[in-house]
């Protein structure tokens, strides 16, 4: 079975008779999609900030691990 959408409604949630109906799998125009992004990071960094180290550090991420019990404890992952 498809499910067909109706994807040309105004902002109220009133059909746009300006629009013609599309299916959520029907790909937007061309036009509208970005060709290329740019390469932002293969760019010269022309600011003059001098940078004395780089990366992530003290990075604190929650999970949820099984203690003996199969119970679930949540808790603080610390990365250095």
């Amino acid at each position: 079975m498809s499910t067909t959408h109706n994807t040309s409604l105004s902002g109220d949630g009133h059909h746009d008779p300006q629009q013609p109906e599309r299916s959520l799998t029907t790909p937007l125009p061309t036009a509208t999609m970005p060709q290329t992004l740019p390469d932002i990071q293969n760019t010269p960094d022309t600011r003059g900030v001098a940078l004395e180290q780089v990366g992530v550090s003290d990075l604190k991420y929650p999970i949820t691990v099984l203690d003996r019990a199969q119970g679930k404890q949540h808790t603080i992952a610390s990365l250095a």
